[in-house]
């Protein structure tokens, strides 16, 4: 298969990610969930450290009816940010409860009490909106991100990651994200499948802007936070918070060594001239 050959279906491989395969077909589930108890906290950064601590405690004795993180966030002065958060470190919350908003309100309540909040967006939402709780851009920008898997999240670790990216220090990143997992990620589903990843307790997550003349300091940037948090990491990855993997044994990181065989066994049968080589690759 070439471009000039058939040039559709190459541009179509070339954008994608999985080196297995393409996929042709999905099929899954809609959950009845019109409305969700949840939303946006921001304190300001000087709080991180005891915000970081209270939540370092407070997510694992969460439910699985809640989805939480907790970012070190930096963004530009400009428009439509708030402007509370221009310019300067703040502390963003995210947290998502299905269920009762009095219940919802009772398991937020810790965090809420940890801080002063410059911002409280937490209330009963439209499920249409929950892009609102992360907030991301919407346009497309270049950017670099990179994650570590942690085993857990005890003060030293808490104490490293501020020390590389806390209140008092300078850093191009945009975003230091702690996501909590557990829940049903950490179970095994029925029908076996490739999810790696599952024993972990924390995602660390880093981005930065990454415009050719900030590349040099945005990839020490990330290193010297990754580098500081690997004292507690599992060893390996989510794929899908991967970021760089420009070598195959980064991308193997991604799962088992049972796993990894079968997905190399199956890319070998399958596509033994690798036409499949684009994206992440797990062969040499």
């Amino acid at each position: 298969m070439t471009s000039d050959r058939e040039p559709d279906l190459f541009w179509a491989l070339r954008g994608g990610k999985c080196e297995v395969g393409i996929v042709t077909g999905l099929e899954f589930d809609l959950m009845p969930v019109p409305s969700y108890y949840g939303g946006a906290i921001y304190f300001a950064g000087a709080d991180a450290p005891r915000l970081l601590t209270e939540f370092a405690q407070w997510a694992p004795t969460l439910p699985d009816s809640v989805t939480a993180s907790i970012a070190l966030l930096r963004v530009p002065d400009i428009d439509p940010v708030p402007t509370p958060l221009r310019g300067t470190l703040s502390v963003h919350l995210r947290f998502v409860h299905i269920g009762d908003a009095a219940r919802g309100a009772e398991l937020i309540a810790p965090m809420r009490a940890a801080a002063r909040p410059l911002i409280d967006a937490v209330a009963v939402t439209p499920y249409a909106q929950i892009g609102s709780v992360h907030s991301d851009p919407e346009e497309p920008m270049p950017a670099r991100d990179d994650s570590l898997l942690l085993r857990g999240l005890p003060p030293a670790a808490v104490d490293a990651i501020l020390a590389a990216a806390g209140p008092g220090v300078e850093t191009p990143l945009v975003i230091v994200e702690l996501r909590h997992l557990g829940g049903a990620i950490a179970r095994d589903p029925a029908v076996p499948n490739a999810v790696g990843g599952r024993g972990a307790a924390f995602c660390l997550t880093v981005i930065g802007p990454y415009p050719p003349p900030l590349r040099g300091v945005v990839d020490a940037a990330v290193g010297s936070v990754l580098n500081a948090a690997r004292p507690w990491s599992t060893g390996s990855t989510l794929i899908n918070f991967q970021g760089f993997a420009t070598a195959p044994h980064e991308a193997r990181r991604a799962w088992s060594a049972d796993t990894l065989d079968r997905l190399t066994r199956v890319t070998s049968t399958w596509d033994p001239d690798r036409r499949f080589r684009f994206g992440y690759s797990i062969l040499d």
